[in-house]
């Protein structure tokens, strides 16, 4: 029994802070997928992916929507992200945060200078 115990102390990994990390994706534009080919006890299927296709992100409510969204994480308190416990970058000191609109909006932000320097 020692042995076993010496061997895992040696040789087994260690505990990391990385550990218990979840990582949270939040997609839109996702229904509920199709199981009605699963049998009820099959647990490896996994069903067909449903899109709602009522969903559209072109309209300027939902691109805000999200937009706010995103700010939203972006800007959180040092409360919240210790209440959330947010893994905080080693390096940079800022939380791991990753949100697609605040690349767009880079992206987007010298095309939008150069169109307002056109127009006038």
């Amino acid at each position: 029994m020692y042995s076993k115990a010496s061997n895992k102390e040696q040789y087994g990994m260690l505990y990391s802070d990385s550990d218990n990390l979840v990582t949270i994706y939040i997609a839109f534009g996702l229904g509920l997928k199709d199981r009605s080919g699963c049998h009820f006890s099959a647990i490896n299927c996994h069903g067909t992916q449903m899109y709602d296709t009522t969903f559209d992100p072109n309209p300027t409510a939902n691109q805000l929507g999200l937009k706010n969204l995103c700010d939203t994480l972006y800007n959180l308190t040092s409360q919240q992200i210790s209440d959330y416990r947010v893994k905080i970058d080693s390096t940079t000191g800022t939380p791991e945060i990753a949100c697609f609109t605040k690349d767009l909006e880079t992206f987007l932000a010298p095309m939008n200078w150069q169109l307002i320097m056109k127009i006038n």
